[in-house]
């Protein structure tokens, strides 16, 4: 697959940059026969340093770090999902005012906000539900400066996703989720040990969890399909607040099911985009209540 065109994380990994802004992967880089470097891509610390050292190195940050229990992001195919969402709200440069991106469930991280907001200086609300990944996500904005005027974040109290996170009179052009896959812990332990047999080939001496991830932020009753559902749901009751809403799905038969669920909805427009990194195919779902004609108001001055 081709990346988006503005998406950095094209072709190899420069380790050797790398390494000197983060000396600790030196531990988990392998030398190959050539003399280049690889890593041991099944270790939760090394996929976490190389994390720690693309966003230094490609976005500036001084500081970046999550507790261990936490998902471990990939941050290409994070970054191809924030191209995307540019593609999807070209033309809206033309507006005076700010772009405004919603991020449901930022997490520890907080990936999409520091990728939107330094990519494209965008303004994000990032909501969690979590107050241990929040009070994170506010230290890496504490000891980053160039995120202190692109993003807020809100505690997300209650079992809901819109409701008491977009304010009354508030207008966001796009929302963006990752959300829960699992519909149970099981689920994603069995599904993490298919995935690190993939990845060290069956070696169980090299096996570990490499993506980790807590609780909240792998499972929802019902699974990926229930939490959508609920969004969906949740979404119709703002729907002038809001251009375009929008969330990855993880699988092609999960995708046709919500598309049936959303057209019971009646949205103005709905459709899908596939989203490839590598091995890895998924797809962003979509949708908006408002029509072409109110976007192209939106787009140029808020309807």
């Amino acid at each position: 697959m081709s990346y988006h065109k503005h998406n950095k994380h094209q072709g190899r990994y420069d380790f050797n940059e790398i390494r000197q802004l983060v000396p600790a992967i030196e531990d988990y880089l392998i030398t190959k026969p050539d003399g280049s470097y690889t890593m041991d891509f099944a270790s939760s610390q090394a996929l976490r340093l190389l994390n720690k050292g693309l966003l230094l190195q490609y976005y500036g940050l001084d500081y970046w770090d999550f507790p261990k229990e936490n998902l471990c992001p990939p941050i290409p195919s994070r970054a191809e999902y924030i191209h995307f969402i540019y593609d999807l709200l070209r033309g809206i440069k033309k507006r005076k005012t700010s772009i405004t991106i919603l991020d449901i469930g930022t997490g520890a991280n907080m990936i999409y906000p520091i990728i939107g907001h330094l990519e494209y200086g965008w303004s994000f609300v990032a909501t969690e539900i979590n107050q241990i990944s929040l009070d994170n996500a506010q230290y890496i904005i504490d000891r980053n400066v160039m995120l202190q005027s692109g993003v807020e974040l809100r505690h997300q109290s209650k079992d809901a996703i819109f409701d008491g996170m977009i304010r009354t009179d508030e207008y966001l052009d796009c929302t963006i989720c990752n959300p829960p896959f699992f519909e149970s812990y099981e689920a994603h332990l069995y599904a993490n040990a298919r995935k690190t047999r993939n990845i060290t080939k069956g070696n169980a001496k090299n096996a570990n969890i490499n993506f980790a991830g807590t609780h909240h932020e792998l499972v929802y009753p019902g699974g990926e399909e229930a939490f959508i559902k609920k969004m969906i749901d949740e979404s119709q009751g703002y729907k002038t607040s809001c251009m375009y809403f929008t969330t990855l799905v993880s699988k092609s038969k999960i995708l046709s099911s919500l598309k049936q669920y959303l057209y019971s909805k009646k949205p103005e427009l709905s459709h899908s985009h596939i989203l490839e990194v590598g091995n890895k195919k998924s797809y962003i779902l979509i949708w908006s209540f408002l029509s072409t004609k109110q976007i192209e108001l939106w787009k140029s001055q808020r309807i």
